[in-house]
């Protein structure tokens, strides 16, 4: 007889999909596989998640007011920062407010910020647009 107070850990089915960079140079291949994970590590995945999408809106806002901000005034001009100059920012600025960040890796929010990085060096090499805020998935 189960007890009413014991946590039933059932695995449930999470869909990953990613890109990956053929071997021989020729295109992309897209992968999905299924993950088969309980409900606690599915809320950990999705706090990860979480934490990597409040990081990379928090960092696009911050680059277009400093765009914004390059463009009304150049003779006050900021340095675009780095995705490291980002990470700085975000330790001192937004995790003592957010203490739910330190409920994740600091991995999530550093790739984050890296990935935002090369998507503005991508725009301004005309190779992609401008970056896009993310929202959830879930709904």
């Amino acid at each position: 007889m189960r007890d009413k107070h014991q946590i039933i850990e059932e695995p449930c089915e999470v869909k990953v999909s990613c890109t990956v960079l053929k071997t021989n140079g020729i295109g992309d291949n897209h992968v999905e596989f299924n993950l088969k994970v309980n409900n606690k590590q599915r809320t950990e995945l999705l706090k990860h998640c979480g934490v990597a999408r409040h990081a990379w809106n928090w960092g696009l806002a911050l680059t277009k007011q400093i765009l914004d901000h390059n463009k009304a005034n150049s003779d006050a001009h900021i340095k675009f920062p780095s995705a490291i100059d980002l990470h700085k920012w975000l330790v001192a600025l937004v995790k003592p407010e957010n203490p739910w960040y330190f409920e994740s890796s600091k991995c999530a929010p550093q790739y984050a910020l890296r990935n935002l990085r090369s998507s503005w060096d991508r725009c301004f090499k005309k190779v992609s647009g401008v970056p896009r805020f993310k929202k959830s998935a879930i709904r």
